[in-house]
């Protein structure tokens, strides 16, 4: 083989090679927490990266050495008792033997894993006793969308991506607050809930369900039990869901599953539901005209009655009384062809004509 096309495949593969550990390095997560009272102010950041050390490393974190200032203070760090810190030589500052063990970090960052944790506290300092409010705000634009982040207080975990801070209410003049943040790739899929089939008529129903958080909505459906080649879908990520199923076949039933998919990709699918379309209802009347429940026209008025009629209480209540009282007039319409001829151009055609402009 030619030395240069030799020399050339070698350089392809140094730099391949020496590119694989960036690529690897790129996933990393940053979060930014400020910490306020009625007296002071506190910033603290927290993170992970896969060249970082459990809990402390020093390319990345800032130890919090010396005891803390005169009241009114407050400071936010990280605890970790079992961390070292080996200080610079020459030493910068005045590090004593005290601080080769470092409890306390304003930055924390530590290395990529399953759950990540990054264990805070808040003390403070009041010069005079009364109500205190503190809050913990943070920012996660810099963590990556499928991580769950969370705050677990002694009133339980929060969802720092639902929420953007948390208040501590003390009457205590002076104290110190423990909390855990956790993360980790969010690898739960929605849980179904509520699938019901709702509003049935002889070509269309309706669809609903909920999820416990947000995810897009599909429906697979159609006539044979176990296999959906329909499908109906809103990529809109919610949590009560509801899709409208189309151009039914009349007195069918329909067997279906909804799925719920949410925006790390998790998925999840209920078992099999199925409803039935409904028969179409008589209409007597266009019936006598025409001589046929089939016709095209009454097709039209049987579409109108659904979807402007039954969907409201005045129109259910016209629908009633008509099926009520209109099979004694279909009949005597019925038995007199001049009669029918009469309702069917002046009645029930310009009827369609109406409804055609709305169906």
């Amino acid at each position: 083989m030619n030395m240069k096309i030799i020399a050339q495949i070698f350089v392809i593969i140094l730099f391949l090679t020496s590119a694989i550990p960036l690529v690897c390095a790129q996933e990393q997560l940053k979060a930014d927490l400020k910490v306020t009272s009625n007296v002071a102010s506190d910033v603290a950041t927290f993170g992970a990266a896969e060249d970082a050390t459990e809990g402390f490393d020093t390319g990345y974190d800032e130890p919090q050495i010396g005891p803390p200032p005169s009241p009114p203070y407050l400071r936010a760090y990280f605890y970790y008792p079992n961390s070292t810190y080996t200080p610079p030589d020459p030493p910068s500052g005045n590090l004593t033997t005290a601080d080769l063990i470092i409890t306390e970090l304003t930055t924390s960052y530590i290395a990529l894993g399953g759950i990540l944790e990054w264990p805070l506290k808040i003390d403070y300092a009041n010069t005079t006793t009364g109500f205190t409010n503190i809050t913990i705000a943070w920012n996660l634009s810099e963590v990556p969308e499928e991580y769950l982040v969370s705050l677990h207080t002694d009133e339980g975990a929060i969802n720092m991506r639902e929420r953007l801070s948390y208040t501590i209410n003390t009457s205590k003049s002076s104290g110190s607050y423990e909390f855990n943040i956790t993360a980790a790739k969010d690898l739960i899929s929605p849980i179904i809930t509520n699938v019901t089939a709702m509003e049935i008529t002889n070509n269309s129903a309706i669809i609903t369900w909920d999820t416990d958080e947000s995810s897009n909505s599909l429906v697979k459906y159609d006539i044979e039990s176990e296999n959906y080649t329909l499908t109906a879908y809103n990529a809109t990520n919610i949590t009560s869901h509801r899709i409208e199923l189309t151009g039914l076949s009349q007195n069918t039933t329909y067997y279906y599953v909804v799925n719920s998919t949410d925006q790390n990709g998790n998925s999840n699918e209920s078992v099999e539901h199925n409803f039935i379309t409904k028969a179409p209802s008589p209409c007597f009347i266009a019936t006598a005209a025409y001589g046929t429940p089939m016709h095209e026209d009454i097709n039209v008025l049987r579409d109108f009655r659904d979807r402007y009629l039954m969907t409201n209480p005045v129109g259910r209540t016209f629908v009633k009384v008509y099926y009520k009282t209109s099979p004694p007039i279909a009949d005597v319409i019925s038995e007199n062809e001049g009669l029918r001829t009469i309702v069917r151009d002046g009645l029930v055609k310009p009827l369609v004509y109406i409804s055609r402009l709305f169906v």
